[in-house]
């Protein structure tokens, strides 16, 4: 559980909803994945799920970095 809250937290502890819903994208994409391969019986294209993938995990680095706060520089 803390693993899950250290994913999920910046550095004071508060949850960022950037994390919480990049978690929830990529979940229910490897979800849906495996729902077509094993419930539907399509044929699993490795190559369309680590183009996808890799622009889930874009798009969610993308979303942090534009939800972080400036820093003071010294």
């Amino acid at each position: 559980m803390n693993a899950l809250k250290n994913m999920l937290a910046d550095a004071t502890g508060t949850y960022e909803i950037a994390k919480a819903s990049g978690a929830l994208v990529v979940l229910t994409y490897i979800g849906l994945a495996v729902y077509a391969v094993v419930v539907k019986g399509q044929p699993f294209d490795p190559q369309s799920f680590g183009i996808g993938a890799g622009a889930v995990i874009a798009a969610m680095g993308a979303a942090l970095k534009l939800t972080q706060k400036p820093s003071a520089s010294p």
